[in-house]
């Protein structure tokens, strides 16, 4: 493992959240579009855009008794890698 690799993943988190940040502009110029049109789906030659909503129900541990709690729980795992920039130290945002 090198000070490189770290360096590189670094940019790459940064032009990955340029990107994020373009494309969000896009998916909300396009669903303006189709909201101000009435419209849940729009196709065009190359791509087919519909507008779905998502809904999910939760429970919250202080809502309910223990018992019910413990019976019904859902537990998952995932495993993150945590980067932080070290002070004085400017990315690159150019790949």
């Amino acid at each position: 493992m090198s000070d490189t690799d770290i360096r590189k993943y670094m940019e790459a988190k940064v032009l990955i959240s340029s990107l994020e940040e373009k494309a969000e502009r896009y998916r909300k110029r396009i669903l303006d579009h189709m909201t101000k049109e009435g419209m849940t789906a729009m196709k065009t030659d190359d791509y087919t855009a519909k507008i779905r909503v998502m809904k999910s129900e939760h429970v919250y541990k202080k809502d309910v008794p223990s018992d019910v709690w413990n019976r019904y729980k859902r537990e998952s795992e995932c495993t993150q890698l945590v980067v932080t920039q070290n002070k004085n130290k400017a990315i690159s945002k150019s790949p």
